[in-house]
């Protein structure tokens, strides 16, 4: 369920070459991190007024 909504992309089952496990991390990270900086760079281009948690 969870994985049907995820914007990552789905993580191979069939590597054998340690390099193509690499790369296979490599892209989902890189898609991680692309998705969180959109999330902040939205976050932060917001005009909702935001202030400290107390």
């Amino acid at each position: 369920m969870a994985a049907a909504s995820s914007t990552l992309p789905e993580f191979p089952t069939d590597i054998t070459d340690s390099m193509d496990y690499v790369k296979a991390v490599v892209a989902c990270v890189a898609a991680f991190t692309n998705g969180a900086r959109k999330a902040s760079d939205q976050t932060e281009s917001s005009e909702t007024p935001t202030r400290p948690i107390s």
